[in-house]
């Protein structure tokens, strides 16, 4: 039997003697679920029970639908994911910030000349002769006050000063009254004030000579570059200003890449190279 709800069925459900006992099994098909509907001749009652229609389209689509729901969700949990990661990577970066005191370094040596390199400094020690002249010609250290003392023309002040220009000085000083076209000639034996250091992980690590504009990009060339454990975006420059020392982070990855300005180094400085930690 057709109906607008579906086939109809009917069956007998048991028989007892010569006489059957006939209760109706209704079975309603619609296009998403079966339901069969067992009328009970004892109890006088119905029973029904539905089950999926797994054959309709529209479930298949609703359980298409349920799956997609689930992949999309997995996808939109990866997605977060994906954005804390890079949250975190954002908030390690920040960090990294450029240390603001060597911003102000780099600020400072725009606004002043370099030392002269091969100018004379306290603990500098050169030899001073004068042709024909031993009791004039000898070596020399300057004092800490920039000094020396020489004979016959008493104290000089040399700090600052090349072994050109401390020459002049002394032939200055002898023509007056001393000597006549007297010849002197000035040459360095130790040059103590003008270094700088290099220590840690490069592969050739002490004290260089200071040259005029040397870089901090110059000083680890001269130390050989980086060793592998050399933590070198750490990097720690030690300089003494206006009698207080002092220490600043220099960001040696983003100076070499071009992305900030390299900084010149001054006598005494300190370039200190750490070890990473992985």
């Amino acid at each position: 039997m057709n109906s607008s709800s579906g086939l109809r069925a009917f069956r007998p459900t048991s028989t007892t003697g010569s006489s059957s006992i006939w209760s109706t099994t209704c079975v309603r098909i619609s296009p998403t679920t079966f339901t069969r509907c067992r009328p009970s001749m004892a109890s006088n009652s119905t029973s029904c029970a539905s089950t999926p229609n797994t054959s309709s389209p529209s479930v298949r689509r609703s359980n298409t639908d349920v799956t997609s729901s689930k992949y999309h969700r997995i996808i939109s949990l990866r997605g977060l994911a994906v954005v804390l990661v890079l949250l975190a990577f954002v908030a390690g970066c920040a960090h990294e910030r450029v240390d603001p005191a060597y911003l102000a370094l780099v600020e400072q040596q725009e606004k002043q000349d370099a030392p002269v390199a091969g100018s004379l400094g306290p603990t500098d020690k050169f030899e001073i002769r004068v042709h024909e002249e031993k009791e004039l010609s000898g070596e020399y250290t300057v004092s800490s006050d920039g000094t020396i003392n020489y004979p016959h023309i008493g104290r000089i002040k040399v700090d600052g000063l090349t072994c050109g220009q401390v020459e002049r000085r002394i032939t200055e000083g002898l023509a007056d009254g001393y000597l006549r076209n007297p010849s002197v000639s000035c040459s360095i034996l130790e040059y103590n004030s003008k270094k700088i250091f290099v220590f840690g992980e490069v592969k050739k690590p002490g004290s260089y000579p200071y040259k005029t504009n040397l870089t901090i990009v110059d000083a680890f060339a001269l130390a050989e570059g980086f060793t592998e454990r050399a933590n070198s975006n750490d990097t720690k420059l030690t300089r003494t200003v206006n009698g207080v020392e002092v220490q600043v982070r220099v960001p040696m990855q983003e100076i070499v890449e071009g992305r900030r300005k390299n900084l010149k180094l001054l006598p005494g400085d300190i370039v200190f190279v750490p070890e990473s930690a992985y």
